[in-house]
């Protein structure tokens, strides 16, 4: 069995192809993300298979930077990636097809 439930929604950040070049900007741990929107993307399907894998239903949480700064702003956390799993982890962010 794997970590989730059937019904758990895990939310995962995901970018827009045109706002990836300023989320690199923005984000205190840039140096932690993939230079090309090619490679993150890469990387965040496989995240997405994983979370499937164990059971997850994955939640595509679109990050917009001004948003984020500002989520991150007001609840005092970083913009990171602490920062990116709380917004993902946040209902409030989610599509409105995926609220429970």
């Amino acid at each position: 069995m794997g970590k989730f439930s059937g019904t758990d929604g895990v939310g995962l950040p995901w970018y827009r192809r045109e706002d990836y070049p300023r989320i690199l900007t923005v984000m205190a741990d840039n140096y932690d993300l993939p230079r090309s929107f090619d490679e993150w993307e890469k990387r965040a399907h496989e995240a997405v298979k994983f979370v499937v894998r164990e059971g997850g239903k994955p939640v595509r949480v679109e990050v917009k930077p001004d948003k984020f700064i500002t989520y991150c702003s007001l609840r005092g956390l970083n913009v990171d990636a602490h920062g990116r799993q709380m917004f993902a982890a946040d209902p409030a962010n989610w599509p409105a097809s995926n609220k429970h």
